[in-house]
């Protein structure tokens, strides 16, 4: 007997006229009939396949309901008890916390098509022709000014002053391995336990960033194309105790193919990957602001990533333009209850910019110095 249920994973909705259902975490949609919603509503529980084929059915009406039935379950949206894809939509069913609302977000956002620069710049511009962008910047005119006074000449002030995001990555030059490490560091090594007042928390784990609730739900896992007196290789830093784990030794795979086919990315010496394991959040966070928690973080764990290549000298961006499946599977992760949510790129500086960096930069002449 063979049993079959709606996915817990499908979603509807309407454009114009027409009915579509999708499938959250396998990014697929698909129109549907009158008899494929007639269908989905009749499988909110497992039910065996030959009770939906009545006996007063017609010739037509049977054929038509049996094609009807095979394509849902071929797209995903109705699953077939004991099949890899049923597996899976039990696991989303159990494991998900957050809801629907986080969840549309979440796996609806994967893989999307990205357009190379050529054609962003045409978009941009044919864009900008029809709607002019808004400011980018907010001034204080028309109120009562109370001018600043620079901040302190210290090394913190002038590396954040010339932290630039750039994309120029020499590919014949390896990533130093000191860089690496303090830039690993100054982001996500446990430096610090502190006791909270709920004695089933224990000590929770400090880092330079901040953690909401401190539940550092966040692990970095660093794919070295090539950096200084490491092999190439997936590797997971644990900062417990500030050390470098080979998880799959290389060659690894082509970086841009990982970043949405950026093919900047190519020659950085290595791609440190922010992969958020929901559960640690889930515990103390059920309701759905945990997830804009989540994503918060992984900015405040880049921004000392960044920081700190700046102060080396690297070349280094953030993306998330990620290849979302491919990831996935060359990290092993938990489709469900582990993501990949920001990455960083880092590398030796290549003599001029990318393609994908600003042609000019200037000073603002109007911040006092």
């Amino acid at each position: 007997m063979t049993l079959l249920r709606r996915s817990a994973a499908l979603v509807l909705g309407v454009e114009g006229s027409i009915v579509f259902g999708g499938h959250l975490l396998l990014g697929r949609r698909t129109w549907l009939s009158s008899t494929a919603v007639g269908l989905l509503a009749a499988l909110a529980d497992w039910s065996a396949a030959e009770e939906l084929f009545a006996p007063t059915l017609s010739p037509e009406e049977h054929a038509t309901l049996s094609a009807e039935l095979g394509r849902l379950v071929s797209e995903g949206l109705i699953v077939v008890a004991g099949t890899p894809l049923a597996d899976l939509d039990l696991h989303y069913q159990r494991e998900w916390k957050w809801g629907l609302a986080a969840g549309l977000y979440h796996f609806g956002i994967k893989d999307p098509a990205y357009l190379g620069p050529e054609a962003m710049f045409a978009v941009l511009n044919a864009h900008g022709a029809v709607e002019p962008s808004p400011p980018l910047y907010a001034t204080n005119h028309g109120l009562p000014r109370t001018p600043l006074a620079p901040p302190a000449d210290d090394a913190i002030a002038a590396t954040l002053a010339r932290r630039r995001s750039t994309r120029a990555f020499d590919p014949d030059r390896p990533l130093p391995l000191a860089a690496l490490r303090d830039c690993l560091y100054s982001a996500l090594a446990i430096v610090a336990f502190g006791k909270s007042g709920v004695a089933s928390e224990g000590y929770l784990p400090f880092k330079p960033t901040p953690s909401g609730g401190a539940r550092n739900p966040f692990e970095a896992y660093v794919v070295a194309r090539s950096v200084e007196g490491l092999a190439p290789g997936v590797y997971h830093y644990a900062g417990i105790d500030h050390s470098l784990g080979l998880v799959r030794p290389g060659p690894v795979p082509p970086l841009d193919g990982l970043l949405g086919g950026q093919a900047w990315f190519a020659a950085a010496g290595a791609i440190v990957f922010l992969v958020a394991d929901f559960k640690r959040c889930w515990w103390k966070y059920p309701h759905p602001t945990g997830f804009r928690v989540v994503l918060l973080e992984a900015g405040h764990i880049a921004q000392n990533l960044l920081v700190t290549a700046a102060a080396h000298g690297l070349a280094a961006t953030p993306t998330c333009a990620l290849s979302d499946f491919a990831v996935e599977e060359l990290l092993g992760l938990d489709r469900v209850t582990q993501a990949a949510v920001h990455s960083v790129a880092l590398g030796a500086r290549a003599p001029g910019p990318s393609l994908a960096d600003l042609p000019e930069i200037r000073p603002n002449p109007l911040l006092p110095r």
